[in-house]
């Protein structure tokens, strides 16, 4: 890779902002609108320890908060397995994964309650693998 001499222009490839979101011209992602002051929530049921539950997503614009909850058939008690940030996925998708400990709801939450005036727009795939299968596995 070159490097930038100092004092010479910077190459267009190279600028941040000229990304383009790509997840939202993609047919293998979802739409999901959030309106302001909401949140919204997708729910997977995990039955084998030791799945991953995975995921990818990016908003159209703006941040949008993000958190996974667990909670067992027998108790009613939400717990905190990703904790709740607010992610910008200017620069790119946010990609990341948890393996699942426990048998049982695991909730993913895009959070917009915290803006009044804006609806977010987010683009995402999610999936859960087992405990044996392989991480290459394309996406489905």
């Amino acid at each position: 890779m070159k490097q930038v001499k100092h004092g010479q222009p910077v190459p267009e490839k190279c600028y941040f902002s000229n990304r383009k979101k790509l997840l939202s011209k993609s047919s293998h992602f979802r739409k999901l609108t959030v309106l302001r002051s909401s949140m919204e929530e997708i729910r997977f049921k995990i039955e084998k320890r030791g799945s991953v539950l995975e995921w990818e997503f990016e908003t159209k614009n703006r941040d949008i908060g993000f958190a996974v909850y667990f909670n067992s058939a027998i108790d009613c008690d939400f717990v905190e397995v990703f904790p709740k940030q607010r992610m910008d996925t200017y620069y790119g998708p946010e990609k990341n994964s948890i393996k699942c400990e426990n048998v049982g709801i695991y909730t993913i939450i895009f959070d917009n309650s915290y803006s009044w005036m804006h609806s977010k727009e987010v683009f995402y795939r999610i999936r859960v693998r087992g405990p044996n299968e392989d991480e290459n596995k394309l996406w489905t």
